[in-house]
């Protein structure tokens, strides 16, 4: 699932959730205009959307085109 989905399906706070993860709003905004994020960030993507936003999916989002 990409990210946006991830804030649609789930009415999920774009600002809570950078909040959640130490991460700002920004970024997660560039994220979802497909920017590619840091291994580590994409891991703690994973945890925190408890594997419904896979780190594969963030880092190789060519490979996960619907």
């Amino acid at each position: 699932m990409k990210l946006e989905q991830y804030f649609d399906q789930y009415c999920i706070n774009v600002t809570a959730f950078a909040r959640k993860i130490g991460k700002s709003k920004t970024y997660i905004y560039q994220l979802i205009k497909g920017k590619i994020p840091k291994v580590s960030d994409a891991k703690l993507i994973e945890e925190a959307t408890e594997g419904k936003v896979s780190k594969e999916e963030l880092l190789f989002p060519e490979e996960h085109k619907n």
